[in-house]
């Protein structure tokens, strides 16, 4: 990866020498400002060579996809990868639109059934969209092709003078529908090619070409101004400049890293292990933690072409490495500690401030009862 133009894009969108500048004045309100950064490099997309190299007992290196046409021409993807919150079903429909030629409506996504999907080894890892993704791309050119095969037999041409597009398959004098095709490969199989078996329905698996994995990286920044006294910080600016290769839909990727910097600096600022004099852990429930609220003003640049893509090949993923929130939680508590607060985390909130203050501290009731 070009990591030395992640770490100057990152200074750029921060206005690094601005930040400075203010830094040299002072804040009229005596408030100190804190600049930092995290930097991160993550392996995902392990294949056969990677599993086998660390010895695992379970190799997975691969994962699967059915594709089934109905009589209609819509299509229903199986797959053994599991969503929860990725938006697979965006996704894998947009990959199949793409090798087949449909529009994403006619797309339908099953996952989740041990009984009825493809064997696959899950969603973990950054994995789904490499591996599922892979899969699916795979399944469906071939079913294109026998799609394709029969739209010919169908316009009475050769498939060499076809082709497929906007749901139908085109020859020289016209086009057929893929209802066509589907309705003739499902229940009038006399209209198909001769020696040519019934339905429409592809089962593949897809390992990548570069088995060992490959690499996503990136630079978070962020300004805060930190009250000394009483602790209380204002997160002001946030930029990501990332590298996670092919995206297949960017407002989903761009998500993805909006709610891992949530996460981020939630771990940060809201969050605590704390025991008492015993050592007996005081967090025993999710009641103690605050939950991360809306950022008020500050302005995250994650988003339209505030977030900047170094446009290198590198990893096709769903979970976006710079989404991951141990970057946001590096990079927000630079400044505090920089500053020489010790611990810092909020203990309450003051509009769209983090009231941050030194342990001890009630993680129940807040600042006030430090």
């Amino acid at each position: 990866g070009d990591y030395i133009t992640a770490l100057d894009t990152a200074r750029e969108m921060i206005g690094m020498e601005a930040i400075r500048e203010r830094q040299q004045r002072g804040e009229p309100d005596g408030r100190a400002i804190g600049l930092g950064f995290a930097f991160y490099t993550e392996q995902s997309g392990h294949g056969q060579v990677e599993w086998v190299k660390r010895k695992s007992r379970v190799v997975p290196g691969y994962e699967s996809a059915n594709v089934r046409m109905l009589p209609d021409g819509s299509v229903m993807l199986h797959v053994g990868v599991q969503n929860h919150g990725q938006g697979h079903e965006t996704t894998l429909s947009q990959i199949a639109a793409h090798e087949l030629g449909l529009d994403p409506s006619q797309i339908s996504v099953r996952y989740g059934d041990t009984a009825t999907a493809p064997f696959g080894f899950g969603t973990f890892a950054s994995r789904s969209i490499v591996f599922a993704g892979g899969a699916v791309a795979r399944t469906c050119r071939i079913l294109a092709e026998k799609i394709q095969r029969i739209g010919a037999h169908l316009l009475q041409t050769d498939i060499s003078n076809t082709r497929i597009e906007g749901g139908q398959v085109h020859g020289p004098h016209g086009s057929v529908d893929f209802s066509e095709i589907a309705y003739a490969a499902n229940v009038r199989q006399e209209h198909l090619p001769a020696g040519m078996d019934p339905l429409l329905d592809a089962t593949s698996t897809y390992e990548p070409t570069e088995t060992g994995g490959v690499f996503a990286y990136g630079t978070h920044a962020v300004v805060v101004a930190v009250e000394p006294d009483t602790g209380v910080i204002e997160i002001l600016d946030y930029a990501v400049s990332e590298d996670c290769g092919t995206m297949i839909n960017p407002l989903i990727v761009d998500g993805q890293v909006q709610g891992g910097i949530a996460q981020g600096i939630g771990t940060a600022l809201y969050e605590e292990i704390p025991y008492d004099e015993q050592g007996q852990p005081l967090a025993i429930g999710q009641r103690p933690v605050r939950i991360v609220r809306p950022f008020g003003q500050v302005d995250i640049q994650v988003n339209g072409a505030r977030i900047v893509r170094l446009d290198r090949q590198g990893v096709l993923q769903d979970r976006h490495s710079a989404g991951d929130g141990r970057i946001a939680r590096l990079a927000v508590l630079v400044p505090p500690f920089a500053l020489g607060l010790e611990h810092p985390r909020v203990c309450g909130d003051r509009g769209d401030r983090y009231v941050v203050g030194v342990t001890p501290c009630d993680p129940v009731h807040g600042a006030g009862e430090a």
